[in-house]
């Protein structure tokens, strides 16, 4: 019964630490997916530069071949 007590007070405070963790990871998640988001709007505004080169480079070459 002792031991029994022992594990049960012991899975408890396995159980609270997990349940910090938990909070502690969430939080943390929270904060890293705002910082993705401000990255990846950093991105696509890299990248809209790069789809607008794409798609001139595309034209160029659709004329190369017309002219061909």
């Amino acid at each position: 019964n002792t031991i029994v007590s022992w594990v049960n007070t012991i899975v408890s405070w396995v159980n609270t630490i997990v349940s910090w963790v938990n909070t502690i990871v969430s939080w943390v998640n929270t904060m890293d997916s705002s910082a993705i988001l401000i990255g990846s709007s950093a991105i696509s505004i890299d990248s809209s530069p790069i789809s607008i080169d794409y798609s001139a480079i595309l034209i160029d070459s659709w004329v190369n071949a017309m002219d061909s």
